[in-house]
């Protein structure tokens, strides 16, 4: 199960970038689901999307 994924000088991503599947806000549609990782419960996203203008890196990831 994919939590997040942390990324620092790899291909286009010079920076440390953060992925992550955590809910940080709570909305009334309940698009996420939560799970039970031994004592600690999270709320993760059902669908994420990368996006970016043309020439960005993208084909790079």
């Amino acid at each position: 199960m994919l939590l997040d994924i942390e990324v620092k000088n790899l291909k286009s991503f010079k920076n440390e970038t953060i992925f992550s599947m955590e809910v940080e806000n709570i909305t009334e549609n309940r698009n996420f689901f939560e799970v039970e990782i031994g004592k600690e419960k999270f709320q993760l996203l059902k669908t994420a999307v990368l996006f970016g203008g043309n020439s960005n890196g993208f084909m790079l990831f």
